[in-house]
């Protein structure tokens, strides 16, 4: 699925660790501290945010869904403690 491919190579840019895994995209890297599971679905990425509620993004855009993707997952750790 070229979709999937190109979210990727999108995290790969960024250097963050992802694999296939049939028709889900696993990003398992260690800066975002928990393994995250995309699909493809018509029109929209979709994964499960950090508090477990449903996430969605535009299939056309896999950079801008990197970034949101990485801050809710990094984001959460980052801000931990900073003053």
């Amino acid at each position: 699925m070229e979709a999937l491919r190109n979210l990727s190579a999108a995290f790969a840019h960024r250097q963050l660790l992802n694999y296939r895994r049939g028709d889900t995209l696993v990003v398992n890297d260690p800066y975002l501290r928990q393994r995250v599971e995309v699909t493809a679905y018509g029109h929209w990425y979709r994964w499960t945010g950090p508090d477990g509620t449903p996430q969605h993004s535009d299939i056309h855009a896999p950079g801008p869904t990197v970034d949101r993707i990485i801050d809710q997952y990094a984001g959460l750790h980052l801000g931990t403690g900073a003053t």
